[in-house]
């Protein structure tokens, strides 16, 4: 079986060939069936909720800026305990959308060292943005990485406690004697 591509589980394509005569909204909420490839995808136990809510508005010729906030409800589970956990996400964000060749040439003329942290534009081509593809990446590094259950610590067994040489450096005492 292969993997699904976000742009085949949210197909969100904005066709823009023409430019935008003024600031457009849109609203995306995942229904069932992608909320469901999303969960296995993504390596979550439950995705409840995904909605973006957004606005479109041209900036420059072939330039687009793309605002707006994603919200998800997910469950995942906890690192330490592998018990379930929900929680919420709510990312704001501010995206700009360039051609490809425009992002290529902005690529080369920046000093990365020197960048102080700008965001990079996202490439578009085509006459279309792909908004399924940023929303997925969007919510892809908005989760918690290491969900933990509140109240749950991660506590590394004491050798001396448990009266056991277990632990990874006992073989080098090991050695030591021979």
């Amino acid at each position: 079986m292969t993997t699904p591509t976000p742009s085949s589980i949210m197909a969100l394509k904005i066709d823009i060939s023409k430019g935008l005569p003024q600031e457009i909204s849109g609203y995306f909420a995942a229904d069932e069936e992608q909320r469901q490839t999303l969960t296995k995808v993504l390596d979550l136990v439950h995705l409840d909720r995904f909605e973006v809510s957004y606005d479109i508005a041209a900036v420059a010729a072939g330039k687009f800026r793309v605002r707006g906030e994603l919200q998800a409800r997910l469950t995942q589970y906890c690192v330490i305990s592998f018990e379930p956990v929900t929680s919420k996400v709510e990312t704001p964000f501010d995206a700009m959308f360039w051609p490809q060749e425009a992002v290529t040439a902005w690529f080369a003329q920046q000093d990365m060292a020197e960048d102080g942290g700008r965001d990079e534009p996202e490439p578009y081509e085509g006459g279309e943005l792909d908004l399924g593809q940023f929303f997925y990446e969007l919510l892809a590094t908005s989760i918690d990485p290491y969900p933990r259950k509140s109240g749950v610590e991660f506590r590394q067994p004491d050798p001396v406690e448990t009266g056991k040489e277990d632990h990874p450096f006992a073989i080098l005492k090991q050695l030591k004697k021979l």
